[in-house]
Protein backbone atom coordinates (compact mmCIF):
# COMPACT_ATOMS: atom_id res chain seq x y z
CA UNK A 1 0.00 0.00 0.00
CA UNK A 2 2.77 2.42 0.99
CA UNK A 3 4.65 1.59 -2.21
CA UNK A 4 1.56 2.30 -4.26
CA UNK A 5 1.14 5.67 -2.55
CA UNK A 6 4.76 6.61 -3.21
CA UNK A 7 4.45 5.62 -6.86
CA UNK A 8 1.32 7.76 -7.16
CA UNK A 9 3.12 10.78 -5.71
CA UNK A 10 6.13 10.48 -7.98
CA UNK A 11 3.83 9.98 -10.96
CA UNK A 12 2.70 13.57 -10.38
CA UNK A 13 6.23 14.92 -10.79
CA UNK A 14 6.51 17.06 -13.95
CA UNK A 15 8.45 15.43 -16.76
CA UNK A 16 9.76 17.26 -19.82
CA UNK A 17 8.60 15.39 -22.90
CA UNK A 18 7.23 16.14 -26.36
CA UNK A 19 10.34 17.93 -27.64
CA UNK A 20 9.66 20.75 -30.09
CA UNK A 21 11.89 23.00 -32.20
CA UNK A 22 9.90 26.05 -33.30
CA UNK A 23 11.40 27.21 -36.60
CA UNK A 24 8.50 29.28 -38.03
CA UNK A 25 8.97 27.59 -41.42
CA UNK A 26 5.41 26.24 -41.35
CA UNK A 27 3.96 29.78 -41.32
CA UNK A 28 2.51 30.69 -44.73
CA UNK A 29 2.85 34.43 -45.34
CA UNK A 30 0.36 36.09 -47.67
CA UNK A 31 2.93 38.83 -48.36
CA UNK A 32 6.70 38.89 -47.93
CA UNK A 33 7.76 39.59 -44.35
CA UNK A 34 4.10 39.66 -43.35
CA UNK A 35 3.03 41.76 -40.37
CA UNK A 36 1.10 40.10 -37.56
CA UNK A 37 -0.76 42.24 -35.03
CA UNK A 38 -2.57 39.79 -32.76
CA UNK A 39 -1.79 36.13 -32.13
CA UNK A 40 0.11 33.72 -34.37
CA UNK A 41 -0.23 29.97 -33.73
CA UNK A 42 2.91 28.00 -34.53
CA UNK A 43 3.55 24.33 -33.75
CA UNK A 44 1.31 24.29 -30.69
CA UNK A 45 2.41 27.68 -29.32
CA UNK A 46 0.93 31.18 -29.42
CA UNK A 47 3.03 34.28 -30.16
CA UNK A 48 1.21 37.51 -29.31
CA UNK A 49 2.15 41.16 -29.84
CA UNK A 50 0.81 44.35 -31.34
CA UNK A 51 3.30 44.24 -34.25
CA UNK A 52 5.78 41.61 -35.42
CA UNK A 53 6.87 39.87 -38.62
CA UNK A 54 7.60 36.43 -39.93
CA UNK A 55 10.61 37.30 -42.07
CA UNK A 56 10.83 35.18 -45.20
CA UNK A 57 12.45 37.67 -47.61
CA UNK A 58 15.31 39.38 -45.71
CA UNK A 59 16.48 41.35 -48.73
CA UNK A 60 13.13 43.14 -48.80
CA UNK A 61 13.69 44.80 -45.42
CA UNK A 62 14.87 48.39 -45.06
CA UNK A 63 18.37 49.44 -43.95
CA UNK A 64 20.35 47.03 -46.08
CA UNK A 65 17.93 44.20 -45.50
CA UNK A 66 17.20 41.99 -42.53
CA UNK A 67 19.64 39.39 -41.31
CA UNK A 68 19.53 36.32 -43.53
CA UNK A 69 19.47 32.94 -41.78
CA UNK A 70 20.19 29.95 -43.99
CA UNK A 71 17.17 30.71 -46.12
CA UNK A 72 14.69 29.94 -43.33
CA UNK A 73 11.89 32.03 -41.88
CA UNK A 74 12.11 33.64 -38.45
CA UNK A 75 10.14 35.90 -36.13
CA UNK A 76 11.30 39.54 -36.03
CA UNK A 77 10.45 42.82 -34.32
CA UNK A 78 11.33 46.39 -35.40
CA UNK A 79 11.86 48.84 -32.60
CA UNK A 80 11.45 51.10 -30.85
CA UNK A 81 8.99 52.61 -33.36
CA UNK A 82 7.22 49.26 -33.71
CA UNK A 83 9.13 47.26 -31.11
CA UNK A 84 6.53 45.74 -28.86
CA UNK A 85 7.43 42.71 -26.71
CA UNK A 86 6.26 39.29 -27.88
CA UNK A 87 4.58 36.95 -25.40
CA UNK A 88 4.82 33.22 -26.00
CA UNK A 89 2.46 30.66 -24.44
CA UNK A 90 1.63 27.01 -25.11
CA UNK A 91 -1.74 26.01 -26.51
CA UNK A 92 -4.16 25.27 -23.69
CA UNK A 93 -1.95 26.95 -21.11
CA UNK A 94 0.40 23.97 -20.70
CA UNK A 95 3.74 24.50 -18.99
CA UNK A 96 6.98 24.19 -20.93
CA UNK A 97 10.77 24.07 -20.52
CA UNK A 98 12.98 26.23 -22.76
CA UNK A 99 16.50 24.98 -23.45
CA UNK A 100 17.95 27.13 -26.23
CA UNK A 101 17.17 29.47 -29.11
CA UNK A 102 18.90 31.34 -31.92
CA UNK A 103 18.80 35.14 -32.07
CA UNK A 104 20.28 38.11 -33.91
CA UNK A 105 20.16 41.85 -34.31
CA UNK A 106 17.68 42.52 -37.10
CA UNK A 107 19.04 45.03 -39.62
CA UNK A 108 22.16 44.42 -41.69
CA UNK A 109 22.95 48.16 -41.65
CA UNK A 110 22.31 49.05 -38.05
CA UNK A 111 24.04 52.43 -38.32
CA UNK A 112 21.65 53.66 -40.99
CA UNK A 113 18.69 52.31 -39.03
CA UNK A 114 19.72 54.08 -35.82
CA UNK A 115 20.34 57.36 -37.69
CA UNK A 116 16.60 57.59 -38.28
CA UNK A 117 16.00 57.77 -34.53
CA UNK A 118 13.14 55.31 -35.05
CA UNK A 119 14.84 51.92 -35.33
CA UNK A 120 17.77 50.48 -33.41
CA UNK A 121 19.33 47.06 -33.53
CA UNK A 122 18.98 45.35 -30.16
CA UNK A 123 22.18 44.74 -28.24
CA UNK A 124 20.43 42.37 -25.84
CA UNK A 125 17.57 39.92 -26.14
CA UNK A 126 15.67 39.95 -22.84
CA UNK A 127 13.65 36.95 -21.72
CA UNK A 128 11.31 36.83 -18.73
CA UNK A 129 9.53 33.58 -17.99
CA UNK A 130 6.56 33.20 -15.66
CA UNK A 131 6.53 29.99 -13.64
CA UNK A 132 3.51 27.79 -13.38
CA UNK A 133 2.32 28.60 -9.86
CA UNK A 134 3.79 32.11 -9.74
CA UNK A 135 7.15 33.86 -9.79
CA UNK A 136 9.42 34.81 -12.67
CA UNK A 137 12.89 34.15 -14.04
CA UNK A 138 14.84 36.51 -16.34
CA UNK A 139 17.98 36.60 -18.42
CA UNK A 140 19.58 38.94 -20.98
CA UNK A 141 21.46 37.53 -23.98
CA UNK A 142 24.17 39.66 -25.59
CA UNK A 143 23.55 39.57 -29.34
CA UNK A 144 26.50 39.42 -31.78
CA UNK A 145 27.73 42.89 -32.78
CA UNK A 146 27.67 41.85 -36.45
CA UNK A 147 24.12 40.84 -37.38
CA UNK A 148 23.95 37.08 -37.67
CA UNK A 149 22.16 34.38 -35.73
CA UNK A 150 23.92 32.82 -32.76
CA UNK A 151 22.81 29.94 -30.55
CA UNK A 152 22.13 30.65 -26.88
CA UNK A 153 21.70 28.06 -24.15
CA UNK A 154 19.19 29.14 -21.52
CA UNK A 155 19.88 28.87 -17.78
CA UNK A 156 18.50 25.62 -16.28
CA UNK A 157 15.95 27.70 -14.37
CA UNK A 158 13.84 28.27 -17.51
CA UNK A 159 11.59 25.30 -16.72
CA UNK A 160 7.91 24.81 -15.86
CA UNK A 161 6.98 28.11 -17.52
CA UNK A 162 3.49 29.16 -18.54
CA UNK A 163 4.61 32.22 -20.54
CA UNK A 164 7.72 33.86 -21.95
CA UNK A 165 8.08 37.61 -22.58
CA UNK A 166 10.61 38.41 -25.32
CA UNK A 167 12.02 41.89 -26.03
CA UNK A 168 15.18 43.56 -27.30
CA UNK A 169 17.03 46.47 -25.75
CA UNK A 170 19.81 49.00 -26.17
CA UNK A 171 21.04 50.05 -22.70
CA UNK A 172 20.21 53.64 -21.72
CA UNK A 173 18.34 54.11 -25.01
CA UNK A 174 15.34 51.79 -25.46
CA UNK A 175 13.81 48.62 -24.08
CA UNK A 176 12.13 47.84 -27.41
CA UNK A 177 14.76 47.53 -30.12
CA UNK A 178 14.96 45.35 -33.29
CA UNK A 179 15.71 41.62 -33.17
CA UNK A 180 14.97 38.21 -34.68
CA UNK A 181 14.61 34.73 -33.17
CA UNK A 182 14.48 31.23 -34.58
CA UNK A 183 14.78 27.56 -33.64
CA UNK A 184 13.41 27.65 -30.09
CA UNK A 185 14.26 24.29 -28.54
CA UNK A 186 11.78 23.33 -25.82
CA UNK A 187 9.59 20.63 -24.32
CA UNK A 188 6.10 20.61 -22.93
CA UNK A 189 5.79 19.61 -19.28
CA UNK A 190 3.47 16.65 -18.99
CA UNK A 191 1.95 14.54 -16.22
CA UNK A 192 0.75 11.03 -16.92
CA UNK A 193 1.26 11.51 -20.66
CA UNK A 194 -1.01 14.56 -20.87
CA UNK A 195 -0.09 18.25 -21.00
CA UNK A 196 -1.63 20.04 -18.04
CA UNK A 197 -2.01 23.59 -16.81
CA UNK A 198 -1.36 22.82 -13.15
CA UNK A 199 1.91 20.94 -12.58
CA UNK A 200 3.05 20.53 -8.94
CA UNK A 201 6.29 22.32 -8.14
CA UNK A 202 9.23 19.89 -7.55
CA UNK A 203 9.54 21.03 -3.92
CA UNK A 204 5.90 20.18 -3.31
CA UNK A 205 6.32 16.70 -4.76
CA UNK A 206 9.42 16.02 -2.67
CA UNK A 207 7.71 17.23 0.49
CA UNK A 208 4.74 14.95 -0.13
CA UNK A 209 7.03 11.99 -0.79
CA UNK A 210 8.98 12.67 2.41
CA UNK A 211 5.73 12.77 4.37
CA UNK A 212 4.65 9.40 3.02
CA UNK A 213 8.03 7.88 3.84
CA UNK A 214 7.78 9.19 7.39
CA UNK A 215 4.31 7.67 7.77
CA UNK A 216 5.67 4.37 6.48
CA UNK A 217 8.55 4.28 8.96
CA UNK A 218 6.26 5.18 11.88
CA UNK A 219 3.87 2.38 11.00
CA UNK A 220 6.73 -0.07 10.61
CA UNK A 221 8.11 0.52 14.11
CA UNK A 222 4.80 0.53 15.99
Amino acid sequence: MRLALLMAVFALAPAAVSGVVIDFDSVVNVTDNQIYTTVLNVQGFHFASGHFHITNAPAGCAFGGCTAFNGTQYLSVEGPELGLPVVMTATGGAAFDLYSLQASRLFSDGATASATGLFYNAEFLNLTGTFNGGGTVSTSLALPATPGFDTFLLPPTFVNLISLNISGSVPRLTDNASWGIDNLNLSLVEVGGKSVEGVPEPATVLLAAAGLLLIGFRQRFR
